[in-house]
């Protein structure tokens, strides 16, 4: 170590080694301290730091407490003065074995927890606020999600729990600011992978009676390539199982477009029927399978957002309302293909709907209420809000249904409202009807097939036939009902 003019090029290289607590910490570094650049390369060494005996130290009022873990640091540090000094850092950076809990309702309960999260640092520069990351591994995050019974979530009342921060009582003074980038210079983001494996979520509402908890497992997210300010949409895939039910997402986005391909497994609706008790009275079993694709892209001067999803094909299948025996109604399978939802400019287009083995027990009581009126649960009456926001006024939803199909349904009917009750007993019921446009204002004659057996039972050999070829046209604000045909 020397300061004379002639010897200021000599490298100095200190070192510090030590155990505390049973961890053992090494750095060692090269360094000319009278240089006109103070070049300086150093290193820090940290196998694994147990950071149970330093929890203490963590502010008691914060809502969120560490309970566990253990940090592993192996890093290099590059500095040189120059105009604008330039320091790197450099290395890897881990977690392991993580517990944080919640502290809410004078309580503390699991938070969120983690197996390991290992940081690859490639270049680190703090003074020209610029981070580049090699890969971010997260294994096995397990995440706790819940809502109270007044509907809010877990993450929102530990972000109103957090206390208010501490105003600074005295200025920094000028002359001890350190030299950094000025503020109006935005940091950069580099990071060429990450990787979510074997993720858990927990989710319960106590909201809802009875209260609904599910677990969804197998989280698994991986994006390559990604940076901020995202410039271009980077590839993604992710995928996540809620019991034997696996969704994938694959696709690419940024912060300012998106394009994304959904598939659906077989998902049970009993998975969410405390959701669907909400507004059904009689219970809905079945399952529920799809795959879709989501396109996103924000809008840009003149240029309105596009906000779409297009639905290849869902299909549902064994569906069954009220009891299993002698359920209400069920249909044997509803697919859809081609579809197309936009949200922006409100319009729904289907290109085939099929329904096979619709069947339907209709009722109307001498009151003229009709059975879907019993089915359907009153919604409860919002607080009414203080003042009402101003809504953009946007154009009215249309409906496309280029082709429906129903094959194999059976109806029955009892309508107890006239002076002689009806009943009615329809069974092999075929139905076509294309380019239906249930909500337009102006309606158009739409071709029609509709073919089945009226009566039967017991005491009747043979039922009577019904075929129909023709034109429909359904009654709207300027046009009456209309059917027109061959019976």
């Amino acid at each position: 170590l020397s300061n004379l003019d002639s010897r200021r090029e000599v490298v100095t290289q200190p070192r510090l080694a030590f155990v505390l607590n049973g961890s053992a910490f090494d750095s060692a570094a090269s360094t000319t301290p009278f240089a006109r650049t103070h070049g300086t390369q150093a290193r820090l060494d940290v196998p694994a730091l147990d950071l149970r005996p330093y929890l203490a130290y963590w502010p008691a009022d914060w809502p969120v407490q560490p309970t566990a873990g253990e940090l592993k640091l192996a890093l290099k540090l590059d500095f040189e003065q120059r105009e604008t000094p330039r320091a790197v850092i450099a290395g890897q950076v881990a977690l392991s074995g993580v517990a944080l809990a919640q502290r809410l309702d004078g309580q503390a309960t699991p938070w969120l927890a983690f197996e390991h999260l290992d940081v690859e640092l490639r270049e680190v520069e703090p003074l020209a606020r610029r981070v580049a990351l090699g890969a971010v591994r997260w294994q096995a995050p397990e995440l706790w999600v819940d809502r109270d019974a007044r509907g809010q979530l877990n993450l929102q009342r530990l972000l109103s729990a957090w206390p208010a921060p501490v105003a600074a009582t005295a200025a920094t003074s000028p002359a001890a600011t350190p030299s950094v980038a000025p503020a109006a210079v935005p940091w950069t983001l580099r990071l060429e992978r990450f990787a979510l494996a074997g993720g858990r979520l927990h989710w319960r509402d106590a909201s809802l009676r009875p209260a609904p908890q599910q677990d969804l497992e197998a989280i698994e997210l991986q994006a390559d390539g990604l940076q901020w300010p995202a410039l271009d949409p980077r590839p993604f895939q992710a995928s996540v199982r809620l019991g034997s039910t696996t969704l994938a997402l694959q696709g690419s986005a940024s912060d300012r477009q998106a394009n994304v391909r959904l598939a659906l497994d077989q998902l049970p609706l009993q998975r969410v029927s405390p959701y669907l008790a909400q507004v059904l009275e009689p219970s809905l079993t079945g399952q529920i399978g799809a795959t879709a694709t989501l396109d996103w892209k924000a809008a840009e001067g003149k240029t309105p957002m596009v906000l779409s999803l297009g639905l290849d094909r869902l299909v549902a299948r064994d569906l069954l309302l009220g009891p299993s025996r002698q359920p209400l109604a069920s249909l044997g399978e509803l697919a859809l293909e081609g579809g197309t939802l936009d949200l922006v400019a409100r319009a729904v287009a289907v290109r085939q709907l099929t329904l096979t083995q619709p069947r339907l027990r209709a009722e109307r009581d001498a009151q003229g209420r009709w059975m879907v009126q019993r089915w359907l649960r009153a919604p409860a009456a919002p607080a009414a809000p203080a003042s009402t926001p101003a809504v953009a006024d946007g154009p009215a939803w249309s409906l496309l249904l280029e082709d429906v199909q129903l094959n194999a349904g059976q109806l029955s009917l009892q309508d107890a409202l006239p002076a002689r009750p009806v009943r009615l007993a329809l069974s092999g019921l075929q139905v076509r009807l294309r380019q239906l446009r249930p909500l337009d204002e102006r309606q158009q004659p739409m071709p029609l097939t509709l073919t089945g057996r009226l009566g039967g039972g017991p005491a009747v050999a043979e039922p009577g036939r019904l075929d129909f070829q023709g034109q429909l046209r359904l009654p709207a604000a300027r046009d009456a009902l209309l059917l027109k045909g061959r019976l």
